[in-house]
C-alpha cells in the first residue's frame, strides 16, 4: 500500500499516434491544427472573396483601357508619329487577368464544396488546374510589360487637360504594377511554406524510424505461445 496517495497502477504506453502528436511542436503544431480545424473553410471563403474582388477591380478598368486604346489609335494615325502598342498589350493583359481571377475563384469554390461534401473534384477540377498555365503566362507578360513600358508612357495625351482620365490611366498602370509586386510577395510565401514542409518531412522521417517502423515490426513478429 502506498502512503500519501492511491495506487495509480501501471502507466499506459503511448500509441504511435500520440507520440506523433507530441513530436509536433511550435509552428508545426499550429500548422497541423489549422489544417484540421474548421478555420480551413474560412480561409477558403476568404480566397474566394479575394479572387472575386480582384476580378471586379480588373473589370472596372475596362472603360479606361478602351479610352487608352482610342487615344493610341489616334496618335498612331498622325503623320510622323512614333508608333506605340502599349494599349494593345494592356487590353490583352487585362482580359487574361479577368479570366484568371474568375477561374481562380471558381476553383476555390469547387474545392471548398468537394472537401465539405467529401467528393472528388473530377474532370472539372482538372480544367481549373489549367488556370495555372494562364497565371504563368501572365507573370511573364506583366514582367515584360512593366520593364518595357514605364509609367511615363501611359499618360493622357489629349489637347485639353482631363484630370479624371489622367488619374484613371495612372490607376490602370498601377494595378498592373501591383500584380508585378504581388509576384515577389507570393514567391517569399512559397519559400516559407517549402521550408516548413521540408522541416516537417525531416521530423516525419525521424518519427517513422523511431516509432512507427519498430511498432510495425513488433506486430509482424509471429507468436511463440504454445496452444
Amino acid at each position: 500500500m502506498v502512503i500519501g496517495g492511491g495506487d495509480e497502477g501501471p502507466k499506459k504506453e503511448m500509441s504511435a499516434a500520440e507520440k506523433k502528436m507530441n513530436f509536433l511542436n511550435g509552428y508545426q503544431a499550429y500548422w497541423y491544427k489549422a489544417r484540421r480545424s474548421n478555420w480551413y473553410y474560412f480561409i477558403k471563403c476568404l480566397s474566394i472573396g479575394v479572387s472575386i474582388a480582384f476580378a471586379a477591380i480588373t473589370l472596372s478598368f475596362k472603360r479606361t483601357t478602351q479610352i487608352f486604346m482610342l487615344q493610341e489609335l489616334q496618335s498612331n494615325a498622325e503623320e510622323n508619329a512614333t508608333k506605340s502598342y502599349a494599349a494593345y498589350h494592356i487590353l490583352t493583359i487585362y482580359w487574361f487577368l479577368f479570366i484568371y481571377f474568375s477561374l481562380s475563384g471558381m476553383d476555390e469554390m469547387i474545392e471548398a464544396f468537394s472537401v465539405r461534401l467529401q467528393m472528388e473534384k473530377g474532370a472539372l477540377g482538372l480544367f481549373f488546374e489549367l488556370n495555372y498555365l494562364i497565371g504563368i503566362f501572365l507573370t511573364g507578360y506583366i514582367f515584360w510589360f512593366v520593364n518595357h513600358y514605364p509609367a511615363t508612357d501611359i499618360q493622357y495625351k489629349g489637347a485639353k487637360t482631363d484630370k479624371t482620365t489622367t488619374a484613371d490611366f495612372h490607376h490602370m498602370y498601377n494595378w498592373l504594377y501591383v500584380q508585378f509586386i504581388y509576384f515577389f510577395f507570393s514567391l517569399v510565401l512559397c519559400i516559407i511554406v517549402n521550408v516548413i514542409f521540408a522541416k516537417m518531412n525531416k521530423k516525419a522521417e525521424v518519427l517513422n524510424k523511431a516509432f512507427i517502423q519498430p511498432e510495425e515490426k513488433s506486430n509482424e513478429e509471429p507468436s511463440k505461445s504454445i496452444n
